[in-house]
């Protein structure tokens, strides 16, 4: 029966344990890297879409002897010739 020794039984078990801690730093990497792959090629971060709600304008009711200024919107005497809120003629 021939023994043969380990040619690495010098440095004792510094060596084995540094090559054991980077095999399981370059499988980490890997496995992150085939993660990250798998996430951009599926569409990475999807933009959400935002859906705004217009707001209706409210509808006054008719009033009889007023109108509204095209202006502003607010409600102004029938005969009047300038807007007394925002000075629009007409």
């Amino acid at each position: 029966m021939v023994y043969q020794s380990n040619p690495f039984s010098g440095l004792g078990n510094v060596f084995a344990e540094s090559m054991c801690i980077c095999t399981i730093m370059i499988i980490v990497t890997i496995v992150l890297f085939i993660v990250f792959l798998a996430w951009l090629i599926g569409g990475g971060r999807k933009k959400t879409e935002v859906h705004y709600h217009q707001q209706q304008p409210v509808q006054q009711p008719i009033q009889q002897g007023a109108r509204y200024c095209p202006d502003c919107g607010r409600s102004i005497p029938f005969d009047a010739q300038v807007c007394p809120y925002c000075s629009k003629r007409f």
